[in-house]
C-alpha cells in the first residue's frame, strides 16, 4: 500500500483524532458540548473547527487545492483570533497531524518511506506558516477594529459590557474621581 493509499484509509480516524487534539485548548465544560453537538448554529465553533480539519487533511492528501480549504482554515482562526489564547496555542493544532500519523503508522505496523515522511511534513508546515499568517491578520483587523472604535468615540454606545474599550473608559473615570477625591482633600487642608 502506498501513502495516498495509507492516508485515504485512515482518513476517519486520523481525523476525528485531529479534531479532538484542536478542540483539547478549550475548557473541559465546553469541551463536551464542542464535541457532541453537531448542529452548525447551536455549535459554530465546532462546525468551523471540524471543517477546517476535514478541509486541511484533503489538502494534506492532495485532494483539496489551498483556494478551496483556506477559506474554512481562516474562519476558525477569526473565532480563535477573539478567544484569549496564545498565538501558539492557536495555531499549535496544525501540527498534531504529524504525530497522529506516525502514531497511526505504528499502530498499523505500516513502514513509512523517508521521502513519504519528509514530504508530508514539509507540507504540514507551509501549513503551518500560512495558519499563522492567518491567525496574525485576524488579530492584526481586530485590533485595528478596536483602535477605531476608540478613536470614532463609539465605545461610548457601549454601556455596561465588557468590551475593551468599555473597560478603558470604566477606568478612565476611576482614575478621573481618585484625582477629585485628592484634589478635594488637599484643598480642605
Amino acid at each position: 500500500m502506498d501513502f495516498c493509499d495509507f492516508l485515504l484509509e485512515n482518513q476517519t480516524v486520523l481525523v476525528k483524532q485531529w479534531i479532538d487534539r484542536a478542540m483539547s485548548v478549550y475548557h473541559a465544560d465546553s469541551l463536551n458540548f464542542l464535541t457532541t453537538q453537531k448542529d452548525r448554529f447551536a455549535n459554530p465553533l465546532g462546525y468551523k473547527v471540524e471543517s477546517a480539519i476535514e478541509h486541511l487533511y484533503k489538502s494534506i492528501r492532495g485532494v483539496v487545492d489551498d483556494e478551496k480549504m483556506l477559506p474554512y482554515l481562516e474562519q476558525l482562526l477569526k473565532m480563535r483570533a477573539v478567544q484569549d489564547h496564545s498565538a501558539s496555542a492557536a495555531v499549535a493544532f496544525i501540527f498534531d497531524i504529524k504525530r497522529l500519523l506516525r502514531d497511526r503508522c505504528r499502530s498499523e505496523k505500516y513502514a513509512l518511506a523517508d521521502d513519504d515522511w519528509w514530504t508530508f511534513t514539509c507540507q504540514v508546515d507551509e501549513l503551518a506558516m500560512k495558519t499563522f499568517e492567518l491567525y496574525s491578520a485576524s488579530r492584526e483587523r481586530l485590533y485595528l477594529v478596536r483602535l477605531q472604535e476608540l478613536k470614532s468615540g463609539n465605545f461610548i454606545l457601549t454601556d455596561g459590557t465588557n468590551c475593551p474599550s468599555a473597560q478603558l473608559r470604566r477606568r478612565q473615570e476611576r482614575q478621573n474621581e481618585k484625582e477629585k477625591v485628592n484634589l478635594v482633600n488637599h484643598d480642605a487642608r
